[in-house]
């Protein structure tokens, strides 16, 4: 997470001001120096200037394992210690930090960052609750705002609403209603699109469909925000982008890996299958795939897209016929 570059506006001047946030200021500003320092790719940048090419005969690869273990060693101990400092003040707050995958790891080093997420969600509530109808100051709206999009990520990515073991997902079932609430009564908030995410997944809960979509979402079968129901709450409806989310033909290296990677999607839809709960949620994510595989059939063959010969080209088809024959199947179960 980049809090340089998390966007600001201009002062609001309406509204008593804030409770001081000074302490959460401090708090972030630590965070965003330790995700700073220890980012895998500056760790790698000096295992790289230690052991270049131009090495003494006498080099040994073991050295460089060792190097690698003290730096990873030194950003443990560097979150251990970021904890121990804040930790009766995240308590407070109903808060944890947690050190979470956010991008594509280097060849000695996993990308992972220092993120907020809830441990206690009723207490995160309250601590939003005193924020209600006061005036935030810019750097407040950035503080604010990058703990509510850690919030997300970890909705987004990482919660399991099946698993009673993660405190997480738990406090924000407790939570989400009062987040929402808070929030719309906190007058210098400037991230109103922050807002209509987190009311969304709101809604998604109270009809007993937010784990169903979340799964759909992260795997890839429908892009990150584009299921909502209707007024009703009884009808999902689906709002696609210009082409589909589903273009792992783009990335993946060979059939076997694309077929893999369809495998986890799929997968997502046959664990939802057995549940009554999202028979129209599965129905429409098995009939709009399929309407999906014939453009991605289409794009392969496209030469904007297309980097490989005509046989690999076959074999990526074939996979997708696969995937289609397995949908249909399920459409008549």
């Amino acid at each position: 997470m980049d809090l340089h570059n998390k966007p600001t506006s201009q002062s609001r001047h309406q509204g008593k001001p804030a409770p001081a946030l000074k302490n959460l200021n401090d708090l972030c500003c630590d965070v965003m120096e330790f995700n700073y320092s220890f980012a895998a790719t500056l760790l790698q940048k000096k295992v790289h200037d230690r052991f270049s090419t131009e090495q003494p005969e006498d080099f040994l690869p073991m050295e460089k394992e060792l190097f690698v273990a003290q730096l990873t060693s030194e950003k443990s101990a560097a979150f251990d210690t970021l904890i121990a400092q804040h930790s009766p003040f995240l308590d407070s707050l109903g808060l944890t930090l947690s050190l979470r995958s956010t991008s594509v790891s280097t060849t000695d080093f996993n990308h992972d960052e220092a993120l907020f997420q809830l441990d206690k969600g009723k207490t995160f509530v309250n601590y939003l609750s005193t924020l209600a109808g006061k005036h935030l100051t810019d750097q407040d709206n950035v503080t604010l705002y990058s703990i509510m999009e850690d919030l997300l990520s970890y909705l987004q990515f990482e919660s399991d609403f099946t698993d009673s073991s993660d405190t997480p997902s738990i406090e924000c079932a407790v939570a989400l209603g009062g987040i929402v609430e808070n929030l719309k009564k906190i007058s210098g908030f400037q991230e109103e699109a922050t807002i209509l995410v987190f009311g969304r997944y709101l809604s998604l809960l109270e009809h007993k469909c937010l784990h169903g979509v979340i799964t759909l979402e992260r795997a890839g079968i429908f892009a990150i925000g584009t299921l909502r129901l209707n007024e009703s709450g009884g009808e999902f409806i689906h709002i696609p982008y210009s082409h589909p989310s589903l273009r792992w033909h783009i990335v993946c290296s060979d059939a076997e890996s694309y077929r893999n990677v369809w495998e986890l999607a799929i997968g997502a839809i046959e664990k939802l299958l057995p549940f009554s709960t999202y028979k129209q949620l599965t129905t429409l994510a098995i009939t709009t795939t399929l309407d999906n595989l014939n453009w991605i059939k289409h794009d392969l063959n496209s030469n904007g897209w297309n980097l490989r010969d005509d046989d690999q080209t076959e074999e990526f088809k074939i996979v997708v016929d696969e995937v289609a024959e397995r949908l249909t199947e399920m459409l008549g179960d």
